[in-house]
């Protein structure tokens, strides 16, 4: 993960410490991240979409650890890889024609 706390094997540890501590644990999924286009150095952050799998494991993650809550980290930052809507391609608008 890009922290402790966003790495997934540390979560149930994070849970227990929580329950002790009479906290909430609230991890945060996401469909995966490259912001490369914008950010060419931080290729250590890169997490691979996988089609769809890197979502599904950071769930499956979540679940495991008994969270409180579940918070889904995607601002549908499309420069970053981070959207979940659905998309279709489109490449002009038809207000915006050529200059």
């Amino acid at each position: 993960g890009f922290t402790f706390g966003s790495t997934w094997s540390n979560w149930a540890g994070i849970r227990q410490e929580t329950a002790r501590a009479d906290m909430l644990f609230i991890p945060s999924v996401g469909p995966g991240y490259d912001d490369l286009k914008i950010r060419p150095w931080n290729r250590v952050n890169v997490r691979d979409r996988e089609s769809g799998h890197y979502y599904a494991r950071s769930w499956s993650a979540a679940t495991a650890a008994s969270p409180d809550y579940v918070s889904i980290t995607s601002f549908n930052e499309w420069h970053e890889g981070t959207q979940i809507e659905p998309s279709a391609p489109h490449t002009g608008f038809p207000d915006f024609g050529a200059r």
